[in-house]
């Protein structure tokens, strides 16, 4: 095993390379597809050195990873926590006391904005 290759990166290739053969895509399209598709994520680097690499690295965007399929990624990168997020694990947790203290969380997706908002009146319901 390389030395710059953690064991974890290990199963993520595994998880990649098995969702990539599920749905008929290239591994490279499954990594950008779901690195992009991140919340938070703004870009993404493509290291193609030939037309054909960029052409299928830019088809990432063409297609969705089906939610179960997405999950095993999500799963199988997700990080241990460290330094100074160690403090929100439970054993930390019980021995802070008087205060409660959340980690972070990934955005939730909440329902589109009200079209009537509060204190905001349509023409027609001022006539």
């Amino acid at each position: 095993m390389s030395k710059n290759l953690k064991e974890g990166n290990w199963k993520i290739l595994d998880v990649v390379l098995d969702v990539a053969k599920q749905i008929n895509k290239s591994p490279a399209q499954v990594a950008l597809n779901w690195a992009t598709t991140q919340p938070g994520i703004t870009s993404t680097i493509i290291g193609a050195s030939k037309l054909v690499q960029l052409e299928d690295n830019l088809s990432c965007v063409e297609f969705e990873i089906p939610h179960e399929l997405r999950m095993k990624l999500d799963e199988v990168s997700a990080l241990e926590p460290g330094h100074p997020y160690e403090i929100f694990n439970p054993g930390m947790q019980g021995m802070i006391s008087g205060t409660s203290v959340y980690p972070w969380a990934p955005a939730r997706v909440y329902a589109p904005p009200s079209r009537n908002p509060v204190g905001v009146r349509s023409r027609a319901a001022t006539k």
